[in-house]
């Protein structure tokens, strides 16, 4: 298989995760770890630019929009003399140059002249239709796997590839609501959290309906970023976009 340029959400992502497993699992035990990790599954979507609509968005014209960009683009658009872009945002509906932002972030994000607020928002617009066009995984350890979990099922996070070690479960019943991607699961031996079903069906259970892969020879919580580990291996094939090199476990671990 070709290697498929990817973008991880593992960048900004993983690091969410960890961090959210850690202040879980310290509070588990004194506090309910589900709202904890809704929130959580929030902010990783947040970062992700993949959160589900919330609230209502501003209406506006369509044609009112329609004639905004004319007039903009009629100025020359790049082009144009910054004084007569910033006279014609100046005399703009805030509405309109908003959705404009919005809707045609490509005319507005590099303008001499518009509003450094309304270019910041464009230019923001277009990163994340980049970033949207581009393929996206998620890895979660521990309860990051819950927060992944519930990323996925209850906020919208849309991967290519979901990996989950160590999992206390992921707040739904079976891979399929995860998503459309591929779930793949991986269980150390001695891992008492991965066994644990705390947050759900073990996702390693044959009937979870993930693609189990193998870890090796570790075992325990933590071992499954080990260097030069079966572990580390298969994870870093998935993510890479090698999956037929993937080790795959159809027995227990």
């Amino acid at each position: 298989m070709l290697r498929r340029e990817r973008r991880q959400v593992t960048a900004e992502y993983v690091g969410v995760l960890l961090l959210v497993a850690v202040i879980v699992s310290a509070l588990v035990v004194s506090g309910p770890a589900r709202p904890i990790a809704d929130e959580a599954a929030r902010a990783v979507c947040e970062i992700a630019g993949q959160c589900s609509a919330g609230g209502a968005a501003t209406s506006v014209d369509p044609q009112a929009m329609q004639r905004a960009a004319s007039d903009l683009q009629g100025l020359g658009a790049r082009d144009a003399d910054p004084a007569a872009v910033a006279a014609f945002f100046k005399g703009l509906d805030p509405d309109v140059a908003g959705a404009l932002a919005h809707e045609r972030p490509e005319l507005v994000g590099n303008l001499d002249g518009a509003p450094i607020p309304l270019r910041y928002a464009a230019n923001g617009e277009a990163i994340d239709r980049e970033i949207a066009r581009l393929p996206a995984d998620g890895i979660g350890h521990s309860y990051g796997s819950l927060v992944t979990g519930l990323a996925e099922s209850n906020q919208g996070l849309d991967v290519d590839e979901t990996v989950l070690v160590g999992s206390p479960g992921v707040g739904v019943g079976h891979a399929s609501d995860l998503g459309d991607g591929n779930v793949w699961v991986g269980l150390a031996k001695w891992d008492l959290v991965g066994y644990s079903e705390w947050r759900g069906p073990n996702p390693h259970d044959r009937a979870f309906g993930a693609t189990r892969f193998h870890t090796g020879d570790i075992s325990g919580h933590s071992s499954y970023f080990n260097e030069g580990s079966e572990s580390l291996r298969n994870i870093g094939l998935i993510t890479a976009g090698y999956l037929d090199e993937v080790n795959v476990n159809d027995g227990l671990l």
